[in-house]
């Protein structure tokens, strides 16, 4: 059965991964948060050695229990698991060839969609028919870019991360948990945590695994809060604003931590990074200034198309 969601303390969750249970998060920075997290709590205690905290993202268990099964003779090795860039390599081939494709002045972009709407149909397990498309344009192409992708991978035995949970499913159940809880130590749980929601396809791997399995959220705070909302002209100016309170906020106190929501990081995030870099740290912005040393995080990295050594590629 799929595990139900319940709440967990931060000290309750660095106590299970120190009595080695295995954390399974929803994403790669969870997983570098939690690790950071217990490598400073146990430093905090004066301990000289530990463990490594066994915590993964959920790509990354989902790659291990594959290669697991791999080794246990488990599954067939002829099967190559596709990685995001030769699969959207087969794409863009399959795009370009098509009537409609030939067409496209940007066959990268259309590439990428394509590819994240592949992935999304296995991850919910979207049953797509010719009949459920009828009348729908775009649909209809995907349907047809689909099919061809479909036989391309059979016929040279590639499958996409997406898939490899349907044909873990195909696997031994008792066998398949093995592989599976390889990383744990023995008798300990697996918990879940940073997941909004599970997919179907999921729920179908967890059922299919025959492990004691947690599903948590961090139990909430609640602290006395207040809302305010402030009109500004433009987005710069917004920028400008909510720096500033950010700046006020650290000066009171130095050990606080502030979160900030941006809307379409990605075409912001060269806006924001002057504003933040002029308000908190305007050395940065000097011509003169040798190393970069932000007092911010943002979430979200500088894509690989704005490196020079890509760009010159």
């Amino acid at each position: 059965m799929t595990p139900e969601k319940d709440f967990v303390r931060p000290f309750e969750l660095m106590q299970a991964i120190q009595q080695g249970c295995l954390v399974v998060t929803g994403n790669l920075r969870l997983a570098r948060s939690l690790i950071g997290q217990f490598d400073q709590s146990l430093k905090d205690k004066q301990q000289i050695i530990w463990n490594s905290a066994r915590v993964l993202p959920w790509s990354s268990w989902l790659h291990q229990i594959w290669e697991n099964g791999l080794m246990e003779g488990l599954i067939e090795p002829s099967i190559q698991v596709l990685s995001n860039e030769q699969e959207l390599q087969v794409w863009q081939q399959i795009i370009a060839d098509s009537e409609v494709g030939s067409a496209l002045l940007r066959l990268y972009p259309t590439a990428k969609k394509i590819q994240s709407a592949w992935s999304l149909v296995n991850e919910w397990q979207v049953p797509l028919t010719q009949e459920a498309v009828i009348g729908q344009y775009d649909a209809e192409i995907f349907l047809q870019w689909q099919e061809k992708f479909k036989s391309i991978c059979e016929e040279n035995q590639w499958i996409t991360s997406s898939e490899q949970i349907n044909e873990l499913l195909k696997l031994n159940s008792a066998r398949l948990s093995l592989a599976a809880n390889a990383h744990a130590v023995k008798g300990k749980k697996i918990i879940l945590i940073g997941f909004d929601e599970l997919t179907p396809a999921q729920k179908a791997l967890l059922e299919h695994l025959k492990l004691d399995i947690l599903w948590y959220e961090f139990a909430p705070e609640y602290q006395e809060h207040s809302v305010n909302r402030i009109a500004c002209h433009d987005s710069r100016e917004e920028m400008h604003v909510m720096a500033q309170w950010v700046r006020h906020q650290v000066q009171r106190d130095l050990a606080l931590k502030i979160g900030v929501i941006v809307p379409e990081l990605a075409q912001q995030r060269q806006a924001l990074i002057h504003v933040f870099d002029n308000c908190l740290s305007p050395a940065n912005l000097s011509p003169n200034h040798l190393e970069t040393q932000h007092l911010y995080n943002l979430s979200l990295g500088r894509p690989l198309s704005e490196y020079p050594l890509i760009i010159s590629a």
